[in-house]
């Protein structure tokens, strides 16, 4: 954690930087660049996304800069020496020179860097609230919110009670001062900090094996390790300072009269012990020049001394040389110490709700940092369509009314609010390969349902104009497979690469061909499938599976996109981008653009929200989710809830009026009734 190169000193304490920081500022970019930035705020482009994330990274080390100087600056007010402040791998760390006096300032000295990260939270999250309301550019608003909320986790986490981590050295400074024990103080403290970082470790072998990153659980693991090994010097620090507690330099330190000669002929070594030897001229003024001790420091300050001039120093006593002490006369002492007998009088107990209330904060920290292999299904938003079409070409009438697509939320989240949305009534928790398929990447799976989506629109264009009576030409050459989901009934059956064509001898010219052909038959029905591989065309036989509700219930396990898929249409269309994914938002633009394309007034003034996949005939599927989309659209004021037949019970009961269609025709007379 030693500086590699220093940056600039604030009142006399060096700013470094370790090397292993480039590492960790690399990554926070590129995590912020390619991750965060461009889901939470997307269609901004590489170039302002790259900036953001420059920023914020910049900014967020520099309030872990903030942080460490919050407990340098307090500890220089409580007469600790200060050796300087280093930016590493895990964020930055205070280099203290000794130890804590007494209780009342180690508490002060560990708590000014969680104080300041709680004022830099408070200040980003107010400037983001600020923001919000006066419309600032979505760069700048997306930097400063993930400010915000970095900076309480940052403080969140320092505040956990298991040494090394700020929490934990207030927490020995409670229990120095109840137990009158730095000692038995830091061995309790250092325990919760071993117990903390074996629970991180856990975490991220679970995370291993339980469907998330890699990356991901071998960093927590990393931390874990890093955690264990800080509480268990601090443990070793702490045994140190007691068997060295009352010795002073001037108690330890060979006297001048008791030197070994310094010279070419005999270098003194370290353990040299021997009769009296004489400290020529020439030694006497080189220790004179080099670091120096006064004779009356406590030994253990006069440590850190001998670590940064290689074991050796000059003891000093009103100005005048009187010997010096290397790390042997230290290590006789430390030797000499351990072996004292114990302490006659035994540290009092810090009382059982201490450990109580401890151990319920690490609980509840372990819940918040895992991931369990779930989803959470949550109500979504209920979003306008309407504004997203633009047809040219074409009359068309203005809505009267507003159409309203239902979401939901699907997040992977911690074990704390998944164990929360399991008791409440509008939350639904699944498996997560339920609903993101194994072996599939997250990233590709988000691509893959984000081009449906867009796919979904184009067709329900064309059902839209064919149930308005406009013709439409619609041409594609099948349905080719992006992923095969391992394990699935695809599995060694289909191919990456393969071509749908054919699906129990029904031609397949998109990709919703095969989604409705395969969800037409019960699970368990063997069906043939007919592929067009490098090789030729062959017809294989694939068994449909229940899924979850999410993801249709019956599939087989891969993942597609319509080869050559081109939609004719007697207008010009354009969509506006949204980031959402999947097919089911077919059905509610459908019936937008046939009201839009129609002399009949279908909305009437009311709004409207629909869900349902759709096909270029005008055919209705399935979905996923019904009951917290029915949630969504209710809370949305929703005056009636279209959805797919099958699915109408599913959505009664949720407080909006609720019609089950299987097509697009069905729809628009269920509306127009």
């Amino acid at each position: 954690m030693e500086s590699t190169f220093t940056l600039f000193k604030v009142r006399g304490i060096a700013i470094g930087l370790n090397w292993s920081w480039l590492l960790i500022f690399a990554l926070v970019v590129w995590s912020l660049a390619q991750a965060l930035f461009p889901a939470t705020y997307p269609g901004l482009g590489g170039t302002t996304y790259l900036f953001m994330a420059l920023v914020a990274a910049a900014a967020f080390f520099g309030s872990v800069l903030l942080h460490e100087l919050g407990h340098a600056l307090r500890a220089q007010r409580e007469g600790m020496p200060i050796k300087g402040i280093t930016l590493w791998l895990f964020g930055g760390v205070a280099h203290l020179a000794g130890s804590p006096p007494n209780p009342g300032a180690e508490f002060r000295v560990a708590i000014f860097g969680p104080v300041i990260s709680a004022v830099l939270a408070v200040g980003f999250i107010g400037a983001a609230f600020v923001g919000d309301q006066l419309g600032w550019p979505g760069p700048v608003q997306g930097v400063v919110d993930y400010l915000g909320r970095i900076n309480v986790l940052v403080l969140a986490f320092n505040l956990i009670p298991a040494l090394p981590l700020d929490g934990g050295r207030v927490l020995r400074s409670w229990l120095w001062r109840r137990q009158d024990s730095f000692t038995a103080a830091t061995r309790s403290a250092s325990r919760a900090g071993q117990a903390f970082g074996w629970m991180l470790v856990a975490i991220g072998v679970a995370g291993l094996f339980g469907g998330g990153t890699a990356f991901g659980g071998l960093w927590l693991a990393f931390i874990g390790w890093f955690l264990i090994q800080a509480a268990r010097a601090e443990r070793e620090q702490a045994l140190v300072r007691r068997a060295l507690a009352g010795l002073r330099v001037g108690d330890v330190m060979r006297p001048l009269g008791d030197q070994a000669t310094i010279g070419p002929e005999r270098p003194a070594g370290n353990g040299d012990r021997g009769g009296p030897w004489s400290w020529p001229a020439p030694a006497r003024e080189a220790a004179s020049r080099s670091a120096t001790v006064e004779a009356d420091r406590p030994v253990v300050d006069a440590m850190s001394v001998l670590g940064e001039t290689g074991g050796r120093v000059a003891v000093m006593d009103g100005g005048r040389h009187v010997g010096t002490l290397d790390v042997a006369d230290v290590g006789q002492a430390l030797e000499r110490g351990l072996a004292r007998p114990p302490e006659q009088r035994p540290a009092r107990s810090a009382g059982i709700a201490v450990w109580v209330v401890v151990g319920l904060i690490i609980a509840v920290a372990g819940l918040a940092l895992y991931r369990p292999p779930h989803v959470v299904i949550a109500p979504g938003e209920a979003i306008e369509v309407g504004d997203d079409i633009v047809i040219d070409g074409v009359p068309v009438d203005d809505l009267n009314g507003r159409y309203l697509i239902a979401t939901v939320s699907l997040s992977r989240r911690s074990a704390l609010t998944t164990l929360w949305s399991a008791l409440r009534e509008d939350r639904d928790v699944v498996p997560v390969q339920h609903v993101f398929p194994p072996g599939v990447r997250p990233e590709e799976f988000s691509r893959v349902q984000r081009q449906v989506f867009d796919e979904s629109r184009r067709v329900a264009a064309a059902a839209a104009a064919r149930a308005v009576g406009l013709p439409v030409r619609v041409s594609g050459s099948g349905a080719r497979i992006l992923e095969v989901v391992e394990g699935s009934p695809a599995d060694d059956v289909l191919r990456v690469g393969d071509v749908i064509v054919e699906v129990d001898g029904q031609p397949i010219r998109t990709a919703a061909d095969v989604v409705d052909a395969v969800r037409s038959r019960p699970a368990g029905t063997d069906v043939p499938v007919g592929v067009e591989r490098d090789d030729g065309r062959r017809t294989v036989v694939v068994t449909t599976e229940e899924l979850p509700d999410v993801a249709g219930r019956v599939g087989i396990g891969v993942l597609l996109e319509t080869r050559g898929l081109d939609v004719n249409l007697p207008f010009e269309i354009r969509f506006e981008d949204r980031d959402i994914g999947g097919p089911s938002a077919g059905l509610a633009y459908g019936m937008a653009i046939a009201d839009l394309l129609d002399e009949a007034d279908f909305a009437r003034g009311r709004t409207l929200a629909a869900t349902g996949t759709i096909s270029i005939d005008g055919d209705v599927g399935p979905v996923g989710g019904i009951e917290q989309k029915a949630i969504a659209v209710d809370d949305a004021g929703a005056d009636l809830f279209v959805v797919p037949q099958t699915e109408v019970d599913h959505a009664s009961g949720e407080g909006v009026r609720v019609r089950g269609v299987k097509t697009i025709e069905e729809a628009l007379a269920a509306v127009s009734g």
